[in-house]
This record gives C-alpha cells, structure tokens and sequence, in this order.
C-alpha cells in the first residue's frame, strides 16, 4: 500500500480541528476563513469554493469563491483541497493580505509547488520581486486529526480516531 493517503473529491475536505484553530487563531488573530465550507467555517468572514459569506443573523452570500475572491488586508486562515495546493499558494503570494496561515501536508515538500513557490522564498530566503511578504514555515509535531461534519474520523476497521498518514506544516506569510 502507498505511504501516502489517496486523494478524492470526498476526502479533499478536512475539517481543521477546532483545537489546532483555536490555538492559531490566538497567535494570528484571523479575520477570513478563505476555504470553507458553509457548516465548517472558522471565521464570521469567509468563502466556499463558490461564495463570499458574512455570518450573522443571516448569512449573506455572494458569488466569488475564495481563490478568485479579495483577501486584501485580511488575515487570512487556509485549510485548502489538498488535491490543488499549487492553486493556493499562487493566491496567497498575490493575495495582498496582511497576514495568510495555510495548513498542508508536509509530504507534499517533493512536489513542483513546493519546488516552485515555497523553497525559493521560505525562512528568509527573500520573496518574488514586488510582492511585499516574506514566507515563513512551522512544521507541526504529530499528525493532524481531522474532522468530517464536525466529527472525529474513524477508522472503520478499528473505530479509533482516525489520523492522516502525514504529518502537516504551516506556511505562513506576512506583510514586509
């Protein structure tokens, strides 16, 4: 069996763990959830893969999902589809934040994205000629438990917690 978890449409939503959110969220204090769903997301402000959403009394929805939607000025939560990365780390270098927090495998580092938008710029490695942020990544210790409709995912052979067969990291990039 492959080291690596396959990729579906079905598991290409991870829900970040309200334990991991919280604790960000304390450090980066996050204003946008860029790539939400409707029942998971972390912030008032956030996108679906197809809306702008305001969570109020009413939630108010526009057209423009999160990577062609503005996040200027924003500080920006990221917990994208692992089967287009790549996608989302473009957004965030163009994305004129002040702040993006993004959450993917730390396997994927052999990959073109990471070859191609993470390894040139990251810990101080300086940043694409006038984009205005630097790159930082944080390796996260353990594996991330991830949830599925506000649910712990369970093995189905065993019925324990179920955990991805990767460890994560953060990138996380910030205004010069």
């Amino acid at each position: 069996m492959n080291r690596h978890t396959a990729i579906t449409p079905e598991s290409d939503v991870r829900e970040t763990p309200p334990e991991l959110f919280t604790e960000l969220n304390s450090r980066f204090r996050f204003t946008l959830d860029a790539c939400a769903t409707h029942s998971n997301a972390k912030c008032p402000r956030y996108y679906t893969e197809s809306y702008y959403c305001l969570r109020g009394n009413v939630v108010h929805c526009e057209s423009g999902g999160g990577l062609t939607g503005q996040w200027d000025d924003s500080r920006v939560w990221v917990n994208p589809p692992f089967s287009d990365i790549g996608a989302w780390v473009l957004k965030a270098w163009d994305s004129r934040a002040d702040l993006v927090c993004m959450l993917v495998p730390a396997t994927r580092t052999e990959q073109s994205w990471w070859h191609d938008l993470v390894e040139p710029w990251r810990d101080g490695r300086g940043s694409p000629e006038g984009c205005g942020l630097k790159l930082t990544t944080e390796f996260l210790q353990g594996r991330t438990h991830f949830l599925k409709d506000g649910k712990p995912i369970l093995d189905p052979k065993t019925g324990r917690r179920s955990s991805p067969k990767f460890g994560c990291c953060l990138l996380v990039w910030q205004k010069i």
